[in-house]
């Protein structure tokens, strides 16, 4: 066991995780390998070394006999749910697993995490989360699939996507489409698509989509045949080399944006968007519409057989 840290001046979650972590030592279970506490921010990182040879290997992660863990606890023990991370990269790019360190033991923590449950909750869901990563079936058949991750600012406005876009998706290859949007302040709602020929032709005739009188902004789209993995990258350059590896290239791409960003800036009038003065840059992006790509990704499909009837909405014109 390591020596017991001075705890004067500790927030009293911080001494309750400790506690509740000291009783869960073993000999030949956990182990308590490092304390810290960051006093700047009032954390508790917690280095802990677990047995993991009893854990039945499968198809997913290697796991070595042990296996060691940073936790990491807010001072708000036991409200705020502890963060676990390795200190390798072995199990990157392995679902729930983000940035290639840190295990996503909850995929929604308001509901799974139970404070009454304490670290010793905690341990109990990591031990779980370890069978499931070694067998291989953490996003199993039976349950819903996590979507990508995706890590934004407070800033970056909303996209509700109100139409279906499964008449759109291909089992065998990525499509490019044009997802058309009502602007809404801050948000945009997606309500329909089309293709970018069928798009282009429109913003040539200067007849932009509408819908009950609205006119339609656009956003460009790409769905893919297979999944892009766990995370999505935070800069353009990585998400351009990410989309290659499935097929999008990147002038494509491009040129799809060029597209609507055109687009966008030609229908701005009949939007009520007025131009900027010169010198000056549109507001939010080309045409008042923030610069983006939606990125769609396969759904998982459990039923045997599904008949479907598609229908298009007509009141987009």
């Amino acid at each position: 066991m390591t020596p017991d840290p001075d705890t004067t001046g500790w927030p009293p979650g911080l001494r309750l995780a400790l506690d509740q972590l000291r009783a869960l030592e073993r000999p030949d279970g956990l182990r308590i390998v490092a304390v810290n506490h960051v006093e700047v921010i009032q954390w508790l990182e917690v280095t802990v070394s677990l047995p993991t040879d009893g854990i039945p290997r499968g198809q997913g992660i290697g796991l070595r006999a042990r296996e060691r863990f940073t936790f990491t606890i807010e001072s708000r023990h036991p409200l705020a749910v502890p963060v676990v991370q390795v200190a390798h990269r072995r199990w990157a790019g392995t679902p729930h697993v983000q940035w290639g360190r840190q295990l996503c033991l909850y995929a929604a923590p308001g509901i799974e995490w139970h404070p009454g449950d304490g670290m010793r909750g905690f341990v109990e869901r990591l031990l779980w989360w370890l069978e499931r990563a070694a067998e291989g079936t953490l996003d199993g058949d039976d349950l819903p699939v996590h979507p990508p991750v995706a890590y934004t600012r407070g800033n970056a406005g909303t996209v509700v996507v109100r139409a279906d876009l499964a008449e759109h998706a291909h089992d065998a290859q990525p499509v490019l489409l044009v997802g058309l949007c009502l602007p809404r302040g801050e948000r945009l709602d997606v309500i329909g698509w089309t293709t970018p020929q069928d798009y282009t032709t429109r913003v040539a005739q200067d007849h932009p989509y509408t819908w009950d009188g609205a006119v339609l902004a656009a956003v460009p789209t790409v769905l893919l045949a297979g999944q892009i993995g766990f995370e999505f990258p935070e800069h353009g350059a990585a998400l351009l080399d990410g989309l290659a590896t499935h097929g999008v290239s990147s002038n494509d791409l491009i040129a799809l944006m060029g597209v609507t960003s055109h687009g966008n800036v030609t229908s701005a009038a009949q939007r009520g968007i007025e131009a900027p003065l010169e010198g000056e840059a549109w507001q939010h992006g080309p045409g008042g519409v923030p610069s983006m790509v939606l990125v769609g990704t396969p759904s998982r499909v459990t039923v045997k057989s599904l008949d479907v009837v598609f229908r298009l909405d007509p009141s987009i014109v």
